[in-house]
């Protein structure tokens, strides 16, 4: 076979996995009608509004929200374009490591086992449920990655400015991607300036001129985001290491054949990226990118700390397939000086088509990572609100989840899972409480006769449709103890903390 035949061939083959993936994943997040996940009608309702309106109804830069909305004009449907988001973005993701192995290692079968690792990773296939955003900014972040790679082999202009390009989307796409980013891109940039000082030469203007525009960007967001630091988010998302298969919490998220995947992820990859600082291989600095992937000091019971544990997976699969690759290059030159080596590879082409054909038989069986009963009750949500019909410019609270139902299918109006932090009058402002029925908070307001049923409005034996002011007047006037134990997740009682979004007006 021709080297012609042969790029074509593994093209075939490579375009048959990404088509299988993109299948499957559509498949699996199609099992549920609804949207999936915890915010799944959060991205539907931000995708139909860029339909409808030309504008997301809660402003933002990330770009997961305009190409779910992208996936809704294509699809005609605002829940359905998120998902075609959501199995585009995974497979191309799997596509990406495939690409950066490829640039690192010129290896095809080395490359497409990254492809195949991530496509068949229990792990990350829960990311396309829960956390689109997060996987738009990983394969954004690992695009920029394959343009680092390829400036340190010849940095040219066009290509400098494509992996500018990708480290903006990157940072757009999530705070937790533009942490990795930066942080990897000081990491490799102080290495190579470093190592260039070494060998006596100064290092080219290019490369001096992006390491100064990434300083810059380092600098002014950790300023911009300075303020964030006093949230108790932050603070909690720290512990004493562990790994993740000793966190209930990491385990209930992901299960446990996730928790066991990322554990021997992580303990694989610094065992590989310590090998590769005693036997000096080539590329040896990358290992410095670890300890970021894979923070040992994460709190595996927050939000935070599991978001970006899980993030590092996609990101360290290429990092511990270069360091093997290039760990096994080493043991084989040291075999070859001792008077043997390695026997060739043969049969190349025969052992991508089979492992491609695995490949295509296995990844239907990841849909078997997600299951429906886990998200919400989002159609019984939907049951919830059909009665509730509240004026334009009226605002509703109620629980996460239904909030959103609430708001996208009733014409986007608004709702929020918080007190608002701005001011809105109290004949504007209603509440979908939850536990207490209409009679029973009916009872404590005698003194308002039958208007008292057109604040206090029954929905079903779990939800009431109640005015704001009303009832926070009824906690006052309920029993401390019962009134405390209504104030809970249920039934938002916090102000919406300025680090979601900061209000210009002073809440009233």
């Amino acid at each position: 076979m021709t080297a012609k035949q042969e790029k074509v061939f593994s093209t075939v083959l490579l375009a048959t996995a990404f088509t299988a993936l993109f299948l499957a994943r559509l498949f699996m997040l199609n099992q549920s009608l609804e949207p999936n996940g915890l915010d799944g009608y959060y991205y539907a309702l931000q995708a139909k509004s860029l339909m409808e309106t030309g504008r997301l109804e809660n402003p933002s830069l990330q770009p997961g929200y305009y190409l779910c909305g992208l996936g809704g004009i294509l699809t005609g449907d605002a829940i359905q374009g998120v998902k075609l988001w959501a199995a585009l973005s995974a497979a191309l993701t799997s596509l990406a490591i495939w690409k950066l192995l490829f640039v690192l290692t010129k290896s095809s079968f080395l490359s497409l086992l990254g492809f195949i690792i991530c496509g068949l990773s229990p792990s990350f296939a829960t990311m396309s449920v829960n956390y689109i955003n997060n996987q738009t900014g990983i394969f954004f972040l690992l695009c920029y990655a394959i343009c680092l790679a390829l400036c340190i082999k010849k940095n040219t202009w066009p290509r400098i400015l494509i992996a500018l390009i990708f480290l903006l989307l990157t940072m757009a796409s999530h705070k937790i991607t533009m942490v990795l980013s930066i942080a990897g891109s000081l990491g490799i940039f102080l290495w190579l300036l470093a190592s260039r000082k070494m060998a006596g030469r100064k290092p080219p203007s290019r490369v001096k001129l992006l390491f100064a525009g990434v300083s810059v960007a380092f600098v002014a967001i950790l300023g911009f985001h300075f303020f964030q630091l006093h949230s108790p988010r932050f603070f909690q998302s720290f512990s004493l290491p562990q790994l993740p298969f000793q966190s209930p919490s990491f385990q209930r998220m992901i299960g446990s054949h996730g928790s066991w995947e990322i554990a021997a992820h992580l303990m694989l990859l610094y065992l590989a990226g310590f090998l590769a600082f005693i036997l000096r291989i080539p590329g040896r600095a990358f290992a410095l990118l670890i300890p970021i992937l894979y923070f040992p000091f994460w709190n595996l019971e927050s939000d935070m700390g599991q978001r970006m544990l899980l993030n590092g997976l996609p990101l360290g699969i290429p990092l511990v397939l270069y360091f093997g690759w290039s760990l096994l290059e080493r043991l084989s030159d040291r075999i070859s000086a001792g008077g043997s080596s390695f026997p060739p590879i043969t049969g190349k082409n025969s052992l991508l088509f089979c492992s491609t054909l695995l490949f295509v038989l296995l990844v239907p069986s990841t849909a078997k990572n997600y299951d429906p009963q886990t998200d919400p009750p989002y159609s019984y949500y939907r049951e919830v609100i059909q009665s509730v019909s509240l004026e334009e410019d009226s605002l509703l609270i109620a629980h996460l989840g239904l909030n959103h139902v609430y708001t996208y299918h009733k014409d986007l109006k608004d709702a929020l899972n918080w007190l608002p932090n701005f001011y809105i009058p109290l004949e504007k402002t209603w509440r979908i409480a939850c536990g207490p029925s209409h009679h029973h908070m009916a009872a404590f307001f005698p003194d308002m006769g039958p208007q008292v049923n057109s604040l206090i409005q029954h929905l079903d034996g779990q939800y009431t449709l109640i005015r704001e002011d009303i009832w926070q007047e009824y906690l006052r006037r309920e029993d401390e103890e019962i009134a405390e134990a209504y104030r809970n997740w249920f039934n938002p009682h916090q102000v919406r903390p300025d680090y979601i979004r900061k209000s210009k007006e002073t809440p009233q």
